[in-house]
């Protein structure tokens, strides 16, 4: 494939190699069989990674917004500023379900997953339907999926559809996600059908948004497999993950050696991404809301975005989902939630992993394990599983780096922002300006955010004192102001995707006016910029959703409901 942009999703070129190397539905092991009455009802679908189906249709559906930068990244689609309406039109078709692409056969995922710590039996892909694998110019593998285009066998009691209001918090959610630099998948388009109407909590409209990842296989993926004790097919998950999804050669370096085999060195792997992807959740005061193990992607992505939230003030114990009353994701919990659900990963991966060379010898192929002579000894699947158990152990002692920044800077620091209620992101943002040859008071530049304090005098008393020890650390390296500045300000963002900044844009679609949704799309795509400065920019609007939280928005809450 040429450097040159393609024109449209159908010449697009691409592959199929997921619904080729895995176990399909033998219900529907091929799309020319599929009937209305198989795809549409709910039902056990068993020894299978997936089933095709088709996108239901839609009555008069628009195209509200398109992410440009990601049609142009990782598409390499013709700028749209170019499109003919005939191309516009056609566009709208395939990311609308009405029209499927020549040449290809649809599919949603089978997986299961553990729900607030339980497991929860067959889940998969319940209003989600995968169009095709597309290769962009870089020779890069991203599957194309439409969310909210109707039933599935995966759908248990639910239309299959998705809401304006979730579809819209995706959309700007995933290219917000994708600016600040957290590993994410991302999303092409967003369509909303007037025409058609969803039951939730009140009576909306229904919305699509189309959504691209190099893969959507989840820790569920495997634990479906596991739980069902569908070992071939469990395998050949594995099998295709390490081949396709990762790719042999990568998971061969010699620094994974010590983790064994290639499927112990793939959840090495599995857990590095997953243990990256939410460092810079914490980085970022991002919530995701569900970490439950059906929404953990393999390859550390951050994925199906439902309750989340950025922080406003900050609060370790922040619990973005209403329906999470325990706080099992809360802000704080998130990286001991990655980690369980690690462990129920690790489960699904300890006997391929505790078997080492013998892994591809035909007995373990076929579960024969050979008897030993010896009646008090092990048994030989004993022995294999208790070596898989020792090395995922050696992989999850996730060991803090002791040092003293931790100790002097940065934990003193969490905790002023918190005792003082002070806004995250706009602190962060403030420090950027902060000077080690200013004669002023240190704390008097971050003053306008203690407006939430209970005791103001304490509060600069205490920010001068962590000021100072701050300065200090800032000289010892001979740090320059002006350079410092600049590096720290494409670090922390001038915009954040706040929930009430989200509510606003809703609002508007919901009225008729999509124009909003593009502009702060804008804001998601460049969110180290200034915005809010350039008066030929939707000045006063972009100062407003870049400054104070309002009362009303400090603290919303999202639930799983969309």
């Amino acid at each position: 494939m040429s450097n040159s942009s393609v024109k449209s999703l159908d010449n697009l070129t691409k592959s199929f190699v997921f619904t080729k190397r895995l176990p399909a539905d033998e219900a529907i092991p091929s799309p020319d069989v599929i009937t209305t009455k198989l795809q549409r009802i709910s039902r056990p679908v068993k020894k299978a990674a997936f089933t095709f189906v088709a996108p239901e249709p839609v009555k008069e559906p628009k195209l509200l917004a398109i992410a440009e930068k990601t049609a142009r990244e990782v598409l390499n689609l013709e700028e749209i500023n170019n499109w003919s309406e005939e191309q516009k039109t056609e566009f709208l078709e395939v990311v609308s379900g009405n029209r499927v692409v020549k040449g290809t056969s649809p599919w949603a995922h089978c997986y299961g997953g553990h729900q607030f710590g339980f497991f929860a039996g067959q889940l998969g892909d319940g209003r989600v339907i995968s169009l095709f694998e597309a290769i962009n110019a870089k020779n890069e593998r991203w599957e194309l999926q439409l969310k909210g285009v109707g039933k599935t066998p995966f759908s248990r009691a639910a239309d299959g559809f998705a809401v304006l209001r979730s579809s819209i918090r995706e959309f700007l959610g995933s290219e917000a996600m994708a600016a600040l630099g957290v590993p994410t998948t991302r999303v092409l388009s967003i369509v909303h059908t007037p025409k058609r109407m969803v039951q939730r909590e009140v009576l909306e409209t229904g919305s699509i948004v189309s959504r691209l990842s190099p893969s959507w296989i989840r820790f569920g993926s495997f634990e479906i497999f596991f739980y069902r004790m569908e070992r071939k097919q469990l395998r050949s998950l594995a099998d295709f993950v390490v081949e396709e999804v990762y790719g042999l050669n990568p998971l061969e370096n010699p620094e994974y050696e010590k983790y064994g085999n290639r499927y112990g060195r793939l959840f090495n792997k599995i857990s590095r991404q997953t243990a990256r992807m939410v460092a810079h959740w914490q980085a970022v005061g991002f919530c995701h809301g569900v970490m439950n193990t059906d929404n953990m992607s393999i390859l550390g992505l951050t994925i199906d975005y439902g309750p989340f939230a950025f922080l406003d003030n900050y609060d370790p114990n922040w619990i973005c989902n209403h329906s999470d009353y325990e706080g099992r994701y809360s802000f704080r919990n998130q990286p001991t939630a990655c980690l369980w659900n690690l462990l129920k990963l690790s489960h699904t991966f300890q006997e391929l992993i505790g078997a080492g060379d013998e892994v591809d010898k035909q007995w373990f192929l076929d579960a024969n394990y050979p008897n030993g002579n010896d009646d008090d000894a092990p048994s030989k699947k004993d022995e294999i599983l208790r070596n898989g158990k020792e090395i995922i152990d050696l992989k999850l002692g996730f060991q803090t780096l002791q040092q003293t920044d931790l100790e002097i800077i940065i934990t003193p620091l969490l905790n002023l922002l918190a005792a003082h209620i002070v806004d995250y992101h706009h602190f962060f943002r403030s420090l950027c300006s902060f000077s080690t040859t200013s004669s002023n008071s240190p704390s008097i530049f971050i003053k306008d955010l203690l407006t939430r304090s209970v005791n103001l005098e304490k509060a600069l008393s205490d920010f001068n004192s962590w000021f100072e020890i701050y300065k200090q650390r800032l000289l010892s390296e001979d740090s320059n102001d002006i350079n410092r500045s600049i590096k720290m300000k494409q670090i922390n963002p001038k915009f954040v995707l706040r929930n009430w900044v989200a509510e606003e844009v809703i609002e508007s679609v919901e009225r008729g006016d999509s124009e909003v949704l593009k502009r702060v799309l804008q804001m998601c795509e460049n969110p180290f910029k200034e915005w809010g400065v350039d008066p030929s920019e939707f000045q006063q609007e972009a100062a407003r959703f870049c400054g104070d939280v309002p009362a009303w928005g400090l603290g919303i809450q999202c639930s799983c409901s969309s």
